[in-house]
């Protein structure tokens, strides 16, 4: 009778464990959708993928931050620069971008894909930005003086 009691009581929990975690991703999947919505989140950048060289991981705090008309880069940069910057301090993929065109589309098999197109920054083209449902992410920097480059990483609550 104990044994059975036992049985009951594990098959019991494990059967409410499965069904709080499956209603987690449609939670999350919402939570990002309405993110992207509102055009408030952030990309965190765990990895950098230079067009030439091996991949980084990278150690620090680097992130991708948009916040309604406004889209702020701090990312590193690895890669070939056919111009160098004039300030020592300015290398790296730091900007902030007020002015730009921002393109949403829904993917076929769920998650979105961004594309931001700053006006008001000096040498970044385009930014593309893959987000799964997941919230892993993807994003691709074309600039108009260095080599592509690309990240990968999460995507996470923006502060207010």
């Amino acid at each position: 009778m104990r044994y059975f009691l036992l049985l009951i009581t594990v098959v019991g929990t494990t059967f409410t464990a499965a069904a709080q975690e499956s209603g987690k991703p449609a939670r999350e999947q919402s939570s990002i959708h309405k993110q992207i919505e509102n055009k408030r989140f952030l990309f965190v950048a765990q990895t950098a993928l230079p067009m030439r060289g091996r991949s980084v991981q990278l150690t620090s705090s680097y992130d991708l931050r948009v916040s309604g008309d406004s889209v702020i880069a701090y990312l590193p940069y690895y890669g070939r620069a056919y111009s160098a910057p004039m300030n020592t301090y300015d290398g790296g993929i730091k900007f902030t971008s007020v002015k730009n065109t921002f393109t949403v589309k829904d993917r076929k098999k769920g998650g979105w894909d961004i594309t931001i197109q700053p006006a008001d920054a000096n040498d970044i083209r385009e930014l593309n930005l893959t987000i799964f449902s997941n919230g892993s992410a993807s994003l691709r920097i074309s600039s108009n003086n260095r080599d592509p480059i690309s990240f990968s990483g999460m995507i996470s609550q923006a502060k207010q």
